[in-house]
């Protein structure tokens, strides 16, 4: 099996810190839209009903 690391740079091109810095980027992103109501959390097939 391969490493996250060895799939991030084989992949993307990123080493280990840069994989580790896009995830943090990626973290706060995520939290920021669910701050601001542009992303909901889907648990079921009625949660996509608008």
């Amino acid at each position: 099996m391969e490493s996250d690391a060895s799939y991030f740079a084989t992949e993307y091109g990123l080493t280990s810190a840069q994989a580790a810095k896009a995830g943090a980027a990626l973290r706060k992103a995520t939290a920021s839209a669910r701050k601001a109501g542009k992303l909901r959390e889907v648990k079921s097939v009625s949660d996509l009903a608008p």
